[in-house]
């Protein structure tokens, strides 16, 4: 909180890929969080703000669905605190589709 007793806000930057990014139709969306916000909260802002991201990266259960991957900075979020991690300023979070090769 700020000294007036006002919540802090900051700003991270979430990436899409494939489907995900044909959906925003942009490869890069800022976000303004307010602090102590998670990775799960991140997600509830991108999905309220474009609901068709939600049936491609939520499962029946509006779980996160196993098929897609998130990064945090360039490392998984799993070596993280999966979606509990505390996100901070400047955060770059990257959300990819199921990746298939061979």
């Amino acid at each position: 909180m700020t000294p007036t007793g006002e919540q802090s806000t900051f700003l991270v930057t979430a990436r899409f890929f494939g489907p995900y990014k044909q959906v925003t139709q942009k490869r890069d969306v800022d976000v303004i969080l307010s602090e102590r916000s998670t990775l799960s909260m991140l997600l509830d802002v991108i999905i309220n703000q474009y609901p068709s991201l939600k049936d491609l990266i939520l499962d029946k259960h509006s779980k996160l669905g196993s098929w897609v991957v998130i990064l945090i900075n360039g490392r998984n979020m799993s070596i993280f605190n999966g979606l509990n991690t505390p996100l901070k300023e400047g955060d770059t979070i990257a959300i990819f589709p199921p990746v298939a090769g061979g």
